[in-house]
């Protein structure tokens, strides 16, 4: 057998962008990943018809086929905004103050629709190079420790993926550490400007919210992605130096 055995570090993936659901493109972003378990899936059901002979089953055969699985890494400047871009569903971009004119501001809120801002996830490895369409995260954490870096791991759902010859084309970005983050509370967006930074230790943010595959009739592949509900949850760890974040929580403010 031939020897293709390699380590895990030279697995790679990227993201393009659709502009129709489902319909893959090239990717255009590449992230410098620190963990990649997605893999191709398949549903397959036993037939246990009886034929004169005490085996149980006879053959099988696959009726849903699909990817999934978890990534994780460093918060790039650059590679992160596919992955936010998708959870959200809605992007505007401005100029802003600085005097480089490729330095935008970007702004993100919730898509009102089930139908998600979709991905082409693109998996390289020394085997193998697939790009699998509908990519939909179905949870993304950011988290970010006291002297570590700021860190980022999503799961998401595509198709099974169609063969492809990318190769990963990684740019310069900036990456974060802890003194980077800045965590504030207000009762609005805009008072958060003026308000006075936490002194926090750790910091967990998660989004995250429901995935559904549609399975027709007529097809092994999902039809689409929907989903559902879209939640936000986390977790600070600060000295105890006062009550008032207790406070708002008892008061449910």
């Amino acid at each position: 057998m031939p020897n293709n055995e390699f380590i895990a570090r030279r697995k790679a993936v990227g993201f393009g962008i659709e502009s129709t659901p489902g319909t893959g493109v090239a990717p255009s972003f590449w992230m410098r990943q620190m963990k990649l378990d997605f893999q191709r899936k398949t549903t397959a059901i036993q037939n246990e018809s009886a034929m004169g002979r005490n085996e149980k089953v006879n053959d099988s055969a696959i009726v849903e086929e699909w990817a999934e699985g978890d990534l994780e890494g460093k918060v790039y400047d650059i590679s992160i905004g596919p992955l936010l871009y998708n959870i959200f569903g809605t992007l505007v971009t401005t100029d802003n103050a600085d005097a480089n004119a490729a330095v935008k501001d970007h702004t993100l809120d919730v898509a009102q629709s089930n139908i998600a801002k979709t991905l082409t996830v693109a998996r390289v490895d020394p085997i193998a190079s697939r790009r699998h369409a509908f990519g939909t995260l179905e949870s993304l954490e950011i988290t970010s420790e006291q002297g570590g870096w700021v860190m980022v791991n999503g799961s998401l759902q595509a198709l099974a993926g169609s063969t492809a010859a990318d190769a990963a084309a990684y740019v310069a970005e900036n990456s974060f550490t802890s003194k980077h983050v800045t965590v504030k509370i207000a009762s609005n967006v805009a008072g958060l400007g003026a308000a006075t930074a936490l002194s926090i230790k750790n910091l967990r943010l998660t989004l995250s919210r429901e995935t559904m595959k549609f399975f027709p009739h007529g097809a092994i592949d999902p039809a689409a992605i929907n989903i559902g509900p879209f939640s936000v949850e986390g977790e600070l760890v600060l000295r105890y130096d006062s009550n008032t974040l207790e406070n708002l929580w008892f008061a449910n403010t």
